[in-house]
């Protein structure tokens, strides 16, 4: 704030020119040091929103990798499933191929 010098014999006068301009210059200095602080501080907040980030995205691909693993041995398990009862039962799993097909014939002349 402006402050005023009192005369000496007590009356208040106007700031001059030079108290204008050092106040002038006093608070540039200070809106650059407080932009630096907000400017720091936003880059703080940054790296640590980047760190929280990266460290959630390597936990899901962590927990993609064991679903995929996971997914994997089901499938190849069907599948030895799969061929066991084809070999146990031939004819019955070559009947149940030909009505799939059958079925799906079908289904894809209807569109």
């Amino acid at each position: 704030m402006a402050s005023t010098q009192k005369k000496s014999n007590g009356s208040a006068s106007a700031p001059t020119a030079e108290d204008l301009g050092a106040q002038l210059e006093t608070l540039k200095a200070d809106i650059a040091s407080i932009t630096q602080s907000l400017g720091d501080m936003a880059k703080a907040q940054g790296n640590d929103l980047s760190a929280a980030a990266k460290e959630r995205v390597a936990d899901a691909k962590a927990k993609g990798s064991e679903h995929i693993a996971d997914l994997n041995a089901q499938a190849e398990h069907l599948g030895a499933q799969a061929g066991e009862f084809v070999h146990r039962k031939p004819a019955v799993a070559l009947g149940m191929a030909a009505g799939l097909g059958f079925l799906f014939g079908l289904m894809s002349q209807r569109r």
